[in-house]
């Protein structure tokens, strides 16, 4: 009966313990599962802002570049459109002087050509006056009319052949005169064309030039960009594993006050401190070896594996926070529990 009693009640005060410690594991759980909680949404709410704060500056960016391209373009407009139109106005002034000039020298053609005519009907009234005067002169011997006659016909003949060949060479001069003018026209126009196919080359050329510079613009800002963004994650993974290791090292204190606090022998609690400090040299040197990873590794060449890495180191040591816990609790628990009571 007494025994029944003994082991009643042993049983009841094993199962108070083991209800206490279970709601110390079970409240060192959930702090943990908050911390990470928290961890998480600070790195998730992080990430969103440098999105926005990024998009933000590449539309900055972007409206300044099509400013830019907008005003050279119409500068370009511009300075073409008065070029042609200063040619245009030389083409007008040119074509205006030739068509006075052409009208100067049809009129001079026809003032010539009516002198001509004016010439030549006075030719016809000294023949017929000579002819007349022939006609009074039949009294007179045959021999001198005939001589008389002969004389003024070849008169006339030879000024009328001079005045002639002076009318040819005078319209051959016109001729001449207005095929140079259509010649030089022909060369204007055609000097004309040379030119504009030459500004549109330089233009496109130009065009192109400017596509090549902002294409190496924005390659080397996106470089930046990104080194900038893989400077900014290394920083950020950094500080969460330190926190993350931090929040570690004092979960293991508060598991350490935990059990003190749940009466367990002093040698358990020499052993848990003692596995806590040679837990924290590790720590130690692990963060050591990653801050000087992290100032002799190279921004353009080793991103993606030290941000890799980083993230594999962090995922570990946030895993193996819960799991040292409850690996130390239930050690404490079969290391308190095994010397006093039977299983």
């Amino acid at each position: 009966m007494i025994t029944k009693l003994q082991a009643r009640y042993r049983c009841q005060v094993q199962r108070r313990a083991f209800i206490e410690k279970r709601k110390k594991c079970v409240i060192v759980q959930s702090v943990w599962r908050g911390v990470r909680s928290r961890q998480r949404m600070y790195l998730l709410m992080k990430g969103n802002s440098a999105v926005l704060i990024q998009s933000a500056y590449r539309k900055h960016l972007a409206e300044q570049k099509y400013t830019k391209l907008r005003n050279a373009t119409i500068k370009i407009q511009c300075m073409l459109k008065t070029r042609k139109q200063t040619e245009v106005d030389l083409l007008k002034h040119r074509l205006e002087d030739e068509k006075r000039a052409r009208l100067e020298i049809e009129a001079e053609n026809s003032s010539l050509q009516q002198e001509l005519k004016e010439v030549r009907g006075s030719s016809v009234l000294t023949a017929n006056s000579s002819i007349c005067e022939g006609e009074a002169l039949h009294t007179l011997p045959s021999s001198s009319w005939s001589k008389g006659f002969t004389k003024g016909r070849e008169h006339g003949r030879r000024d009328l052949s001079q005045e002639n060949e002076n009318l040819k060479t005078e319209n051959k001069k016109i001729k001449d005169a207005y095929t140079a003018a259509g010649a030089s026209f022909a060369a204007l126009n055609q000097h004309n064309k040379r030119q504009s196919k030459a500004n549109l080359r330089l233009m496109s050329t130009h065009a192109a030039l400017i596509k090549s510079q902002e294409e190496k613009m924005k390659r080397y800002k996106k470089q930046v960009a990104e080194l900038k963004e893989d400077l900014l994650m290394q920083r950020s993974v950094y500080s969460a594993e330190l926190k993350a290791r931090v929040q570690q090292q004092d979960v293991i204190t508060e598991v350490i006050k935990l059990a003190k606090s749940g009466g367990l022998s002093e040698e358990l609690l020499e052993h848990m401190r003692a596995m806590a400090v040679d837990f924290r040299p590790s720590i130690d040197n692990g963060q050591a070896s990653n801050t000087s990873e992290y100032r002799l590794s190279s921004v353009a060449s080793n991103v993606a594996k030290v941000s890799e890495n980083r993230e594999n180191r962090s995922e570990t040591t946030t895993a193996i926070g819960p799991c040292l816990c409850r690996l130390l609790i239930a050690r404490t628990c079969l290391l308190h529990g095994a010397p006093r009571y039977p299983r």
